[in-house]
């Protein structure tokens, strides 16, 4: 299958582009942005297409006849979660010399599209890096909604030592989502307990950005088809 619009076109990674796929992955900026190492060898980048880039719908981006990037609809198993029946994860990336021209988002738009209109899928998802501000903002031009962040569980605090009066009040959400495999929702919209937001000091948000969010945190959205033109 080849997609093309505009001056981008989508088509199967093929063994020959090993080389090319090897030059733009070896980049230490581009792989940990996205979750995977830098690439240690046109050997390595051979293997990669061979085993993870030959799934279905994963592409190849080609702009100005050459290989910038790489696009996917990620199915279940092969992605972060099962994000349920008839949804997909899309994943992305491009390189960093092609980056800021608005490639990733036309070429994400064009898989976006198909799978709507050819999988007949019903909802996609799509994970990032939160100090990856290039991805959010890919999706922020697609019209992906900002579901739930990923945290580990919150530390237990005996309320009665919080002072509410300095903190901000976050309602629960007014749509219930479901979580992982279990596609119904465990808990009425009612029976949430709401969240406080309050605030660190400069050194405590340094360790933080160190030592945590770098490595665990990513924020899902979703694309639902009545939001597609």
């Amino acid at each position: 299958m080849i997609l093309t619009h505009e001056d981008i076109t989508l088509r199967p990674w093929a063994e020959a582009d090993a080389e090319d796929l090897y030059n733009l992955a070896k980049n230490p900026n581009i792989g940990p942005k996205a979750g995977w190492p830098p690439h240690k060898s046109v050997e390595e980048s051979l293997n990669v297409i061979k085993n993870i880039f030959s799934q279905k719908e994963t592409y190849a981006i080609i702009y100005e006849d050459k290989i910038v990037g790489c696009v996917g609809l990620l199915f279940y198993p092969n992605c972060h979660q099962d994000w349920g029946k008839d949804a997909v994860e899309l994943g992305y990336w491009i390189g960093e010399e092609y980056q800021n021209r608005g490639i990733c988002t036309k070429a994400s738009k064009i898989l976006v599209k198909r799978a709507f209109k050819d999988l007949k899928v019903k909802a996609i998802y799509a994970t990032y890096y939160i100090d990856n501000i290039k991805s959010k903002r890919v999706l922020e031009k697609l019209g992906f909604k900002i579901l739930r962040l990923k945290t580990g569980t919150p530390p237990r605090v005996e309320r009665s030592s919080i002072d509410f009066s300095k903190t901000k009040l976050e309602p629960g959400d007014d749509k219930l989502y479901t979580f992982s495999f279990d596609d119904k929702p465990y808990y009425k919209v009612e029976d949430q307990m709401p969240c406080y937001l309050t605030y660190t000091t400069e050194e405590i948000d340094t360790h933080i950005d160190d030592m945590i969010i770098k490595g665990n945190l990513y924020y899902a959205g979703t694309s639902e088809e009545s939001s597609q033109p």
